[in-house]
């Protein structure tokens, strides 16, 4: 897996804006994503079991990993949305799969952008 480690280290920086939970979910996403593209078709339910955080905890640390752009929104199944890593932070495959993963990829943001709602 290619991580970006200044990026990874600034989640962990103590004024990051990110919580436990979410770097806790980051680090889920990071060793148990498939490799290449492809999303984690795991649901919140099923990832908070694994972290011992209730689904409420991780579908907030999931938004908030989101809305800093370390998960993308990849598909929907019904009314499930599953995330992917943003090639950016971190990718599993060759280096020209990873360029044509990022070509049109935001950059992930620390510290972590405010809720709409909180913003104002």
């Amino acid at each position: 897996m290619n991580v970006s480690k200044k990026l990874a280290s600034a989640i962990w920086a103590k004024d990051s804006g990110y919580t436990k939970n979410d770097k806790l979910v980051y680090g889920y996403y990071l060793f148990n994503s498939p490799p290449g593209d492809e999303p984690l078709r795991e649901s919140f339910r099923q990832i908070g079991l694994a972290l011992e955080l209730r689904p409420n905890a991780v579908s907030n640390s999931v938004c908030n990993l989101h809305r800093g752009g370390f998960l993308l929104e990849a598909e929907s199944v019904g009314k499930v949305t599953f995330y992917k890593l943003n090639g950016r932070a971190a990718y599993d495959g060759s280096a020209n799969q990873q360029h044509r993963a990022i070509e049109h990829t935001r950059h992930p943001v620390v510290p972590c952008p405010l809720k709409k709602k909180e913003a104002s």
